[in-house]
């Protein structure tokens, strides 16, 4: 691995590991908001939920934006070669940030409930692919080509962070943010009617 190769997966790292802490506390946050209607915590969870959800497009962005970059950089510069379960990662990945520049520039509300669709499969694949990463068993082969077998492991951050992890914090992410978008958008229109 080349020294900006290191460098730079160190810093996805760290960045996989910041999201995950984040997607602890909006777990936490979201059960609050909608089990605990008339508690001052769900009044600040709420709050929460509707500052973070002005934002959830453009944040939704960055993190496919940043899921698309990464991974090209990955196979096309680093020479990280993707297996089967690589691909299937992108295939529910890419589209994403598509999808998040036309409802930027349209202004269309409900795109949530497509990014959560597309997100659910890319997280089965991923955790399926971390799985493997970590020595459990293949359900279905992934190459007859050994350097290209879903259970390598180009890298691990922090113990436990892998590309797979990565595209997994990806995924998870991107339905906290489009959760959030529909718990803003739900607000923003009952306060309208």
């Amino acid at each position: 691995m080349t020294p900006s190769t290191a460098l730079l997966t160190h810093v996805l790292g760290f960045l996989t590991l910041a999201s995950d802490i984040a997607l602890v506390v909006f777990t936490l946050v979201f059960i609050v908001a909608i089990t605990r209607k008339d508690s001052v915590r769900s009044i600040y969870a709420r709050a929460l939920i509707q500052k973070v959800g002005r934002f959830a497009l453009p944040l939704a962005l960055i993190v496919g934006i940043v899921g698309i970059v990464t991974t090209l950089y990955y196979s096309e510069v680093a020479g990280f070669e993707p297996c089967k379960l690589c691909w299937f990662q992108r295939i529910f990945l890419y589209p994403q940030a598509f999808i998040v520049i036309v409802a930027l520039f349209r202004k269309t509300r409900d795109i949530g409930y497509y990014l959560i669709t597309l997100s659910v499969f890319g997280v089965i694949v991923a955790l399926y692919h971390y799985n493997l990463q970590w020595g459990g068993a293949p359900l279905i082969p992934c190459s007859a080509d050994l350097t290209l077998a879903c259970s390598k492991r180009y890298f691990v951050e922090f113990g436990y962070i892998t590309e797979s992890m990565m595209a997994l914090t990806a995924f998870l992410s991107l339905i906290a943010l489009s959760l959030t978008r529909i718990m803003f958008e739900k607000n923003n229109n009952q306060s309208a009617a």
